[in-house]
């Protein structure tokens, strides 16, 4: 689920009320509760998300371009700044738009293909040579926390609209329309 807007949803989760705990690598500490540390708290855009976001951001925001992504700082409010409990995960599923699906839904995982799938997401994971060793600590994690596969329609001109059908949806891990 590599590059597939999770920087363009995270930025409007923000706008819409909710806090950023990094827009990159998550760092998770396994035990109870398990928790998560603050990151890089920058969002980084391509083009057309940049261009669709900034009208709904303060003018005086500064957007720095790097390569072919732009890059914003969020103010204090929008930001997570110390451990938290990690009370959900959503791996980010886009699709096609299709007026005859729902515009977001999420699926329950179990606990070992959620597991697996925290594997498959980790940086470090790929560097380290027996990646085994991951399995245990992600099951552990992935038994602890709610993890959904979150199927999100590409469609900008319905962002708004899709955050506030997660937002909604809140942390109790109960099912979502269109879900398990």
């Amino acid at each position: 689920h590599i590059d597939h807007g999770k920087s363009t949803l995270a930025l409007a989760l923000c706008l819409g009320g909710a806090r950023l705990v990094t827009d990159d690598t998550l760092v998770l500490t396994p035990g109870a509760p398990v928790s998560c540390r603050p990151g890089i708290q920058a969002v980084r855009l391509r083009g057309e998300a940049a261009t669709h976001l900034a009208p709904s951001m303060d003018t005086e925001r500064d957007w720095t371009i790097r390569g072919d992504r732009v890059v914003t700082a969020l103010d204090a409010s929008s930001v997570i700044s110390s451990p938290v409990p990690l009370r959900a995960m959503y791996l980010l599923s886009p699709e096609e738009p299709d007026p005859a699906r729902p515009l977001v839904s999420r699926r329950r995982l179990d606990m070992l293909t959620a597991g697996m799938s925290l594997v498959g997401n980790l940086k470090l994971g790929r560097l380290l040579e027996h990646e085994g060793a991951l399995l245990g600590p992600a099951l552990a994690v992935a038994g602890a926390v709610p993890t959904w596969t979150l199927h999100l329609q590409r469609d900008l001109s319905r962002l708004d609209e899709a955050v506030r059908a997660i937002l909604a949806w809140g942390y109790d891990g109960s099912p979502s329309p269109g879900g398990e």
